[in-house]
């Protein structure tokens, strides 16, 4: 079972939250937490042995949990793995970071997507008889990542679109 949040599909996920609520039943073969991360709410459950790793926290801790996701009818929950008590809520602040660096970085990789056609149009444009060296390509391109830029490439050379005449070379096929 997985998820899909923010394009990625998730089947484990680590969450740093608040405990909102809590329930053990009588004969501790059933439990859950309910956890506030600021943006939502999900419950992590535990069953039989598994609800020792929920019954030390209360309501008003900090817990970072990493989990299995799960569904069942209509709630997505967390079969917890391992849990942990923040007692620095600092740590709140270092998580909330570390995911946005995790999407910014995700952003511009996607930001520095070469378009083929891009690719291709910039080589014929630039090439004066002898093919256009990658790094004129890059320059020409605003520099993006030169892995980016070589998987376009080979592309662009499977298709026969263009061909390296020497080394780091590319020129268009039929020019």
């Amino acid at each position: 079972m997985f998820i899909t949040y923010d394009g990625r599909n998730v089947s484990r996920v680590r969450v740093l939250a608040t405990i909102v609520r809590k329930f053990i039943n009588k004969d501790k073969s059933y439990g859950f937490l309910v956890l506030d991360d600021g943006t939502e709410t999900i419950r992590i459950k535990a069953w039989r042995e598994d609800v020792t790793l929920i019954e030390k926290y209360n309501e008003g801790d900090i817990i970072d949990v990493f989990g299995k996701v799960r569904e069942f009818g209509e709630e997505i929950y967390i079969v917890p793995e391992i849990i942990v008590r923040i007692d620095d809520p600092n740590w709140e602040i270092l998580r909330e970071l570390e995911i946005m660096y995790d999407k910014l970085e995700r952003s511009k990789s996607e930001l520095t997507e070469i378009s083929e056609t891009t690719v291709l149009d910039v080589v014929e444009r630039l090439d004066k008889g002898e093919g256009v060296h990658i790094r004129e390509l890059m320059r020409e391109l605003g520099n993006p990542p030169r892995e980016n830029l070589q998987k376009v490439l080979r592309i662009l050379m499977s298709r026969g679109e263009i061909y390296e005449n020497k080394p780091n070379h590319y020129r268009k096929v039929g020019v």
